[in-house]
């Protein structure tokens, strides 16, 4: 059901009741602003962002009132009055230091001045609200594939020792202990890198556009393409398409076929269960880089294809029975599904992953059949310096005046995709 300005207005209203005098009403419009932001799903009742497990904001999926239902002409009318499209006219009009209580139809304003702060922070919020509902697309799968390490440096290094390997001695009675050395090792993360998109909403553009559609897909693309930035770090260097593993000082590509580990593994198109198993055997073999001693990855996996082999991964995963035949089929066999209980939730698949592919000249027929499988978030860390963070500006400034600009909306996030240790990972090509 759509909002309407009355229900948006009355939002304010109540938290002005009985009130006088400029700083009092002031007050409860700042109480109301902290109302009507839980309302829209942005914080809650007590003004707290809400947050995912990366820090980052989100829209309360069960807040009351949908941006669909709330067209950016009814916030205007609400809080500025009837025909109230101009902010910076109301802010510019004689006696906007006024402190007024609201009567009938008109706007709910203590002042003009805190009238258009109370605008711009409604307004803003819903832009917000599309910036977060396209930020977090489902479609974007970066997130899935790293684990989030907040960090205060623009690079890491990542301490470690190195194994002592299998040197126990026997002891014969009263024989001190054997000693041993423990080593330093190290990897190095690559340095931070902030991304950030703005927009400006000028007084024209609330004018012409009273219901707001022109400015929300604005701000709509501004969430997409700020993450769309993000997420394309993220793949390209999952994918191998980039490589920025340094261990001890040496830089390796991630995905090796020969030298200190093997998790590459070239014509292994994913078909069945034994095109797993091929991948997966791979992992028997990962070892100390500098013990030679074996490292135990047991799983359970995740799981990652292009779109092309959606159904295929999601049959070989999902079946409960698995049936064999000899190569004449003279001899059939059925049994439990062998994967059964080796992956974490269903597979993964990415567009996007698969358009980083062909952008960067794999060719499409070998493109279709990429597949990774390992536990990505052991391998791949992003390290992230401070989360998304949208900022509003209300039409305070001089700048802005000049510019007859009454709001200005800034989205920024800071961090590096980085690889940390890339045995846990297998990356199969076709």
């Amino acid at each position: 059901m759509p909002v309407t300005v009355e229900s948006v207005r009355n939002i304010y209203q109540r938290h002005m009741v009985g009130k006088t005098g400029d700083a009092a009403l002031q007050e409860g419009l700042a109480a109301g602003s902290r109302q009507f932001s839980a309302l829209i799903g942005l914080t809650d009742e007590r003004g707290r962002r809400n947050l995912n497990e990366n820090g980052e904001p989100i829209i309360n999926p069960e807040a009351p009132i949908k941006l669909k239902q709330l067209p950016l002409g009814v916030v205007s009318e609400a809080i500025l009055g009837i025909g109230g499209y101009n902010p910076r006219t109301v802010l510019e009009s004689p006696g906007s230091a006024v402190a007024m209580e609201s009567v009938g139809n008109t706007a709910v304003q203590p002042g003009a001045f805190h009238n258009v702060n109370a605008w711009g922070s409604a307004y803003g919020g819903l832009l917000e609200v599309k910036i977060l509902e396209e930020y977090h697309k489902p479609a974007f799968i970066g997130d899935n594939l790293y684990e989030t390490i907040p960090t205060s440096q623009r690079w890491e290094r990542m301490p470690g020792t190195t194994l002592i390997g299998d040197v126990a001695e026997e002891m014969t009675p009263g024989q001190p202990h054997p000693r041993v050395q423990i080593g330093e090792r190290w990897v190095d993360t690559p340095k931070t890198a902030k991304y950030g998109l703005g927009m400006d909403v000028t007084r024209e553009a609330v004018f012409f556009d009273p219901n707001g559609n022109n400015i929300l897909r604005q701000a709509g693309d501004i969430g997409y393409n700020l993450r769309l930035r993000k997420e394309k770090r993220q793949l390209d260097l999952f994918l191998g398409l980039t490589n920025t593993y340094k261990y001890n000082g040496t830089s390796y590509n991630t995905y090796l076929t020969t030298g200190n580990w093997i998790n590459k593994l070239a014509s292994n198109e994913l078909v069945d269960w034994t095109d797993i198993d091929n991948a997966l055997n791979l992992f028997a073999n990962m070892t100390d880089q500098e013990t030679g001693e074996s490292i135990a990855i047991t799983g359970p996996f995740d799981l990652l294809v292009m779109p092309t082999k959606k159904l295929t991964a999601n049959k070989i995963v999902r079946d409960t029975t698995v049936e064999s035949r000899t190569n004449s089929a003279a001899v059939v066999s059925s049994g439990a599904n062998p994967t059964q209980g080796s992956f974490n939730g269903d597979p993964m698949n990415s567009p996007i992953a698969y358009q980083r592919l062909l952008a960067n000249s794999v060719a499409e027929a070998d493109a279709k059949k990429y597949w990774y499988v390992g536990d990505f978030k052991k391998a791949f860390k992003y390290m992230q310096n401070f989360p998304l963070n949208v900022t509003k500006t209300p039409a305070t400034s001089y700048i802005m005046v000049d510019s007859d600009l009454v709001l200005s909306v800034f989205a920024t996030e800071m961090g590096v995709p980085a690889i940390v240790e890339p045995r846990y990972v297998i990356q199969c090509t076709g």
